[in-house]
């Protein structure tokens, strides 16, 4: 499992230079909800199937994704798709991994219940 937080330092042209301090506590805050939320779904979810990681990063989502693929040497990459238009049936950053990643990507609609 890997979350991926945006660098909310790469925003600051839109209303101004931030903090520092407050950027880095907001990334700090975020990387923690990430791995307690991840622990939980996992330990509730993947019962039977204790084979898991649980990687959190910060960056580039599409970037992190394919570095992920890489380090952890994984050889399928499982991700949700939720296009806001019909015509476009998954986000941007689920394209870009498509189009990029060295490994097949399955893509799981969750708005589709079993």
């Amino acid at each position: 499992m890997l979350y991926v937080a945006q660098d909310l330092a790469n925003y600051g042209h839109y209303w101004g230079e931030p903090d520092p301090k407050h950027v880095s506590g907001l990334h700090e805050f975020a990387l923690k909800g990430a791995q307690k939320s991840l622990k939980k779904f996992c330990s509730q979810e993947f019962v039977s199937c204790p084979a898991y990681s649980i990687h959190v990063a910060l960056g580039d989502p599409v970037k992190e994704i394919l570095k992920a693929i890489d380090q952890i040497e994984t050889d399928l990459v499982v991700m949700s798709v939720h296009g806001l238009h019909e015509e476009f049936h998954s986000g941007s950053i689920t394209q870009k991994v498509i189009q990029y990643s060295p490994v097949p990507v399955l893509t799981v609609n969750p708005a589709v219940k079993s």
